[in-house]
């Protein structure tokens, strides 16, 4: 047996680290200013939530901050980080299969989040791809709750973990919520004791609270305030309309992309309901499993991307991995005696197998096969203009991007000219609130920017940033004419007089 855990081990590594090659070097990625400029701002002084507008948790940023020493170079930290969480996370599917069904059941799973990885949008970097690493966490800590006595350390780590995949994103809450109702179902089934169910929710909660409040406690001592902290984080998301301007169902095509990896899922929910009756370890990792999966997918909503989905492919990777492990180790098992029965078990074990590797292979095949370098959205096309904007302005002067949005925004970084002291991604309707272009225009009148790089008719601008336009139209007058890949850029200096 260990000599099988110990290839389980290394078979997950070598797959962990041909992905990881396969990500950094040749597969495109998705590298926005979220993950570039704003830990980059952050490092020069900007307070996130203060200076910086987003409405997401601040741990990515924090990170990303803090790491950034390592590798001056925006784009190679953010490579760095990808590949490095996508690896773990690999890794760490093995383990999780490993511990509730064998080292094959690991194996499995690594195999299904290496294959389906790229499929699932993983080559951008962004809050689901941390929070696909906790989650893995929390599905291997967690501790079904069979036992008569309380289970206070497995409650406080676990709760720390949902209380830190909360700060990465705040949809999780939802699995939080799902793993507590699930915990009190699993021990009501088993007759626990209410006192006992009771201490360890109230445990998971207190330790789910600290993150939070240790991030209230670094903001307030860096100056920053609970109301703009409260307002982004909280109330931005009630009022900025987002679902009427971004709602976005999946597409027929993008559904039949995942729907092959979802081909054992039925199989797992079949499974757990036919053995309700025996409520022990593994049945309640599986309904675990299962809730998860659904509530981690919640942030595909209202705006769906393959990428959202990030966090939900380990739960599936853990589920499909374990199925499939079973159905090749049928000839092992004594209640499957018909020789018959159990080939088809294995053929269909093996058809599992190549729709999973022909299905997410073609995509790494396409990019290997690739004689281009390695694109990166939101960049590689804009260091054509960084380099053209560089050359017209002074090596003192500061820029203004209208519209910025993911991709237009890291001219800042790619120019080295920070924004205003209050930046928002203008491009984006949600974010043109009446009170936040007041906002941003009275940090233009402050810093005074000598030169706007203006993206005429980008996202419709001049619609719902009218009071911003306007502003740009008449202190700022036309010097350049400048062009990239998606059209014609005007270069706009400050009016003299």
């Amino acid at each position: 047996m260990r000599f099988k855990t110990a290839l389980g081990w290394f078979t997950s590594l070598v797959l962990a680290l041909a992905q990881a090659l396969a990500y950094y070097y040749v597969l495109p990625l998705s590298l926005g200013p979220r993950v570039v400029l704003q830990p980059w701002l952050m490092r020069q002084g900007y307070l996130l939530y203060e200076h910086i507008a987003d409405e997401h948790s601040p741990l990515m940023y924090l990170l990303l901050s803090a790491v950034q020493p390592l590798a001056p170079d925006g784009l190679v930290l953010a490579k760095i980080v990808l590949v490095s969480l996508i690896g773990i996370t690999t890794l760490l599917a093995f383990w999780a299969g490993h511990i509730s069904g064998g080292w094959l059941a690991g194996v499995c799973s690594a195999f299904f989040l290496a294959i389906w990885s790229v499929v699932f949008g993983y080559g951008k970097l962004w809050h689901e791809t941390l929070l696909a690493l906790v989650y893995t966490l929390i599905l291997i800590q967690w501790h079904p709750p069979l036992s008569r006595g309380p289970s206070i350390r497995s409650s406080l780590i676990t709760g720390f973990l949902l209380g830190t995949a909360f700060l990465i994103k705040q949809h999780a809450l939802a699995v939080g919520l799902g793993l507590v109702l699930w915990h009190s179902f699993v021990s009501w089934r088993v007759h626990r004791p209410v006192r006992c169910v009771v201490t360890e929710i109230i445990s998971m909660i207190l330790a789910g609270v600290l993150p939070t409040v240790a991030f209230a406690i670094y903001h307030l001592l860096q100056g920053g305030t609970i109301n703009n902290l409260a307002f982004w984080t909280v109330t931005f998301s009630l009022v900025n309309n987002y679902r009427q301007f971004a709602s976005l169902p999946p597409r027929i095509s993008q559904i039949m992309r995942f729907v092959p990896a979802c081909f054992l899922l039925p199989a797992s929910i079949v499974d757990l309901w036919t053995s309700r009756e025996d409520v022990n370890g593994t049945w309640s990792r599986r309904g675990w499993a299962l809730i998860l999966l659904v509530t981690s997918s919640l942030t595909a909503y209202p705006r769906f991307g393959m990428f959202h989905l990030q966090a939900a492919v380990p739960a599936l990777a853990w589920l499909s991995g374990t199925i499939l492990a079973r159905l090749l180790d049928v000839p092992n098992r004594e209640a499957c005696g018909q020789t018959d029965l159990r080939s088809l078990l294995i053929g269909l074990a093996c058809s599992v197998i190549f729709l999973w590797t022909f299905q997410g292979g073609i995509l790494y095949y396409k990019a290997l096969s690739e004689d281009e370098p390695q694109r990166i959205e939101e960049y590689t096309d804009l260091l054509p203009l960084a380099r053209e904007i560089r050359n017209h302005i002074g090596p003192t002067d500061r820029i203004y991007v209208f519209p910025d949005d993911e991709a237009t925004a890291n001219l800042y970084y790619l120019t080295q000219c920070p924004p205003p002291r209050f930046w928002i991604p203008t491009s984006y309707p949600w974010f043109t609130l009446d009170t936040l272009q007041v906002k941003s225009i009275r940090a233009l009148e402050q810093s005074s920017p000598e030169w706007v790089v203006y993206f005429p008719g980008r996202w419709g601008i001049e619609q719902h940033g009218q009071e911003i336009s306007a502003y740009v139209q008449r202190e700022y007058q036309l010097d350049t004419q400048l062009s990239w890949a998606e059209g014609d850029v005007q270069l706009l200096q400050h009016r003299a007089d």
